[in-house]
């Protein structure tokens, strides 16, 4: 596998939505590519930002307090 083909994947494969094979050559190609392992480990560092971000509750009141000001 090369990078592109690596990175064009990363989602599917985060996603565990890959077959087993192309997941199994995916793997190998981050075990040997810094540079893709590191764009991998980035993507799923943001997922987990972004995740967390969708579930903190806005405070209801929070517009009414900042028109007050």
């Amino acid at each position: 596998m090369n990078c592109q083909l690596c990175q064009e994947n990363l989602d599917a494969y985060q996603e565990g939505r890959l077959p087993s094979g192309m997941m199994t050559q995916l793997e190998s190609h981050l075990e040997t590519c810094d540079s893709c392992k590191r764009l991998s480990d980035i993507q799923l560092l943001a997922n987990r930002v972004i995740r967390v971000e969708k579930e903190t509750e806005v405070d209801p009141f929070l517009a009414t307090r900042v028109m007050a000001n």
